[in-house]
Parts: structure tokens; sequence; C-alpha cells
């Protein structure tokens, strides 16, 4: 189980540092379902991750470093969001939506 977490964690982060590729490819080609397909595939990987890499009741370090992997993902979705047009939803704003009603 331990060699799968560290397979997963490295295909994430490996995902996440394509980023700037994809985005060359992109202006490149004038394509962006190159975008599109490059974040449909890291929001699965995300998702797997969520399930395998446990943040909470792990050692402080490695839940810190977990953190960080999902928190550049965050940043990364969000980026690749904007550049195809969409707006991308963030928690206060979902927070603020649920007071409203």
């Amino acid at each position: 189980f331990r060699t799968q977490n560290v397979s997963l964690r490295n295909l994430f982060a490996d995902e996440l540092l394509l980023f700037p590729e994809i985005v060359g490819q992109v202006v490149h080609n004038t394509q962006p379902v190159t975008l599109v397909m490059y974040l449909f595939k890291l929001c699965r990987t995300v998702n797997s991750a969520f399930v395998q890499l446990q943040v909470k009741g792990t050692e402080e370090k490695l839940a810190k470093a977990r953190m960080v992997l999902f928190d550049a993902a965050r940043q990364v979705l969000r980026n690749g969001m904007v550049l195809i047009g969409l707006t991308p939803v963030s928690y206060t704003h979902l927070r603020a939506h649920e007071t409203r009603h």
C-alpha cells in the first residue's frame, strides 16, 4: 500500500509539473481541448489522491507535504479554468451562498 501511495504521489506531482508545457502547446497549436483534457486527467488524479493520500491522522511533516501538493493542484486547476474562460467557485463563495439560503 505504501508503494502505491508513493507512485500516486509521484504521478500527482508529475502531472502538476506538466501545466506550463500544456499551456505552451495550447498557445502554439490554438487547441484548447488539450488543456481541457489535461484538467480532466488532473481532476481524476486529485480525486484518487484524496482517497489514498490521507492528511488527517498522518505524521505532521507528511501531512504538510501532502497539503502543499493539494494546494498546488487547486491553483493549477484554478489557473486552467480561468484560461478556458470558466470562473472557479471558491470555498468562501460557497459559504456565502449557504448562509443566504
